[in-house]
Parts: C-alpha cells; sequence; structure tokens
C-alpha cells in the first residue's frame, strides 16, 4: 500500500490534486489501519488465551458433553460410529 501510494506520487499525473491530497488518499487508511492493529495488540496483552476462568474449565471438561466435544476438537471426539458417519457425509453442491 505504501508502494503504490509512492508511485502515485512520483510517477502518475495528479489530475488537477495536489501531492498532499495523494498522499493523504494513500497515508490515511494505511495509518488508520496500523492503529487499529496497535490497539488490538494492547487491548489483548494482559489476557490469556480465555476470556474467563470458567471457559477455560468448560473447555477441559469438554469431553464430558458431546456437543461442546465436538465445537472444541471436531468430528474426531465423537465416539459413536453412526453419529461420526452422519457427520462426514459430504453432499454435492
Amino acid at each position: 500500500m505504501a508502494a503504490a501510494g509512492l508511485i502515485s506520487l512520483l510517477l502518475l499525473p495528479h489530475g488537477g490534486h495536489s501531492a498532499a491530497e495523494v498522499a493523504g488518499w494513500f497515508g490515511l487508511p494505511l495509518l488508520l489501519g496500523a492503529g487499529s492493529l496497535v490497539i488490538a495488540r494492547v487491548d489483548l496483552a494482559p489476557y490469556g488465551r480465555w476470556a474467563t476462568p470458567l471457559g477455560a474449565e468448560a473447555v477441559r471438561g469438554a469431553e464430558r458433553h458431546e456437543a461442546l466435544a465436538l465445537a472444541v476438537h471436531g468430528v474426531r471426539a465423537v465416539h459413536e460410529p453412526q453419529f461420526r458417519a452422519a457427520l462426514t457425509v459430504r453432499t454435492a453442491a
């Protein structure tokens, strides 16, 4: 994105727009996107993988609940052959 903005500033005709306007059209989205990533990184830093201890405990105990085990571990967590076969059947689109 930055390279496209630099090429636009240096090589392309601006069609009546100043270099500052062209730089703004490329620079502002780049600045806002980078700022969002920085905010997300700072915001997520103090948290672990799970939002609450209750959520982590539920995932550790997923083997006791078939629906939760299916959601966490996928089809390999299902022990009943008929149920597993029903989940792995693919239909033509």
